[in-house]
């Protein structure tokens, strides 16, 4: 064999077995709800840079004139409402007419403040 084939076979391992190795779950949820008690602007926009540096989320949305919230993240993750919970507790912040659901698969809603 020569020196560009065993390259060849080599760099095609490499690729496959990283390709392979940094595939990750690419299945994503949801949750949205409506913020009850968000007073300040500046609350909703703290809550968004928080989260979003937080590991499995995917994209994260919090609107203070709407008061929706709107969070997908890998289903792989540890996200949850109780972990969301726990985040939102040095704000001060609470929510009504939580949602999750699968991206992609279940259907998300325009949530009006009286969660219609």
């Amino acid at each position: 064999m020569t020196k560009g084939k065993i390259f060849l076979v080599l760099f095609t391992t490499v690729c496959l077995t990283f390709g392979v190795s940094a595939q990750e779950n690419e299945e994503k949820k949801f949750i949205q709800f409506v913020f009850s008690n968000m007073e300040k602007p500046g609350q909703a926009k703290k809550i968004e840079e928080f989260i979003r540096t937080q590991e499995g989320v995917y994209m994260v949305r919090a609107n203070f004139n709407s008061r929706k919230f709107f969070l997908i993240y890998y289903s792989d993750s540890d996200i949850s409402l109780a972990k969301i919970d726990k985040w939102f507790e040095p704000y001060g912040i609470t929510y009504k007419c939580a949602r999750e659901g699968i991206h992609g698969v279940d259907k998300v809603i325009d949530q009006k403040i009286d969660c219609e």
